[in-house]
């Protein structure tokens, strides 16, 4: 089968690119370049930060379709866990709005809980899950759809062509920390949160998740 230019770009090449700079900024040497990516004032208001959230409210928004044009209570069922899902990972990611009152108000706010998974082990627990759902989900089971296909969930499994992103995510998220753990002078803004580089594929793999999806159960969805 031969793969469009379009979809290698889709699956590889758009968030290679994308991390290859991102990556490239921080650790440039550059001050403006690693301020733009990561400010040393505030991580939460860089570019990195803010193309997770960009990432994050285009499955929203693609889910909220998935729920409005589904025909299949099934599917309009698993569109809403997915918005719910990915509306909790966006509150989750601006700490509920917290950063931005603090930057308008120009001081902190005064409260010890900003998020749940910065909360005792819980963010520990929440990456071991989040490897083990891109590795059985997103590479796993794609081998294993046409074992699934008498059942209508099998209808949600990813395309094979998601592996490849599921790599891009593994092989970029290395290379920053390889890079991270060199003697390159930065900002140090993402000082032991290196891993914003992992969250930012992670939530791109989602994306071609749910445009996978959308376009799966209805080609018009994605027009």
């Amino acid at each position: 089968m031969s793969i469009s230019k379009k979809l290698h770009f889709q699956y590889w090449i758009f968030p290679s690119i994308l991390s290859g700079i991102f990556i490239y900024m921080y650790f440039s040497g550059i001050p403006f370049l690693q301020e733009l990516v990561s400010p040393s004032i505030n991580r939460e208001f860089g570019l990195l930060e803010n193309v997770q959230l960009i990432f994050l409210l285009i499955c929203i928004s693609l889910s909220i379709k998935g729920i409005t044009k589904s025909q299949i209570k099934f599917d309009k069922l698993i569109f809403t866990l997915l918005a719910l899902g990915f509306t909790f990972l966006f509150l989750e990611e601006i700490d509920y709005g917290l950063h931005y009152l603090e930057f308008f108000n120009l001081r902190e706010a005064e409260t010890e809980v900003r998020n749940l998974h910065n909360q005792g082990n819980l963010l520990g627990y929440m990456k071991k899950t989040m490897y083990a759902v891109v590795f059985i989900f997103f590479i796993i089971l794609p081998f294993l759809q046409e074992k699934f296909n008498k059942f209508y969930l099998a209808t949600w499994i990813p395309s094979k062509l998601i592996i490849i992103t599921a790599m891009c995510l593994t092989i970029w998220s290395q290379i920053a920390q390889f890079i991270y753990h060199s003697t390159i002078e930065t900002n140090n803004s993402l000082e032991k949160n290196i891993s914003e580089y992992e969250e930012l594929l992670v939530y791109y793999l989602f994306l071609v998740y749910v445009i996978e999806m959308i376009q799966r159960k209805n080609p018009k969805f994605a027009k």
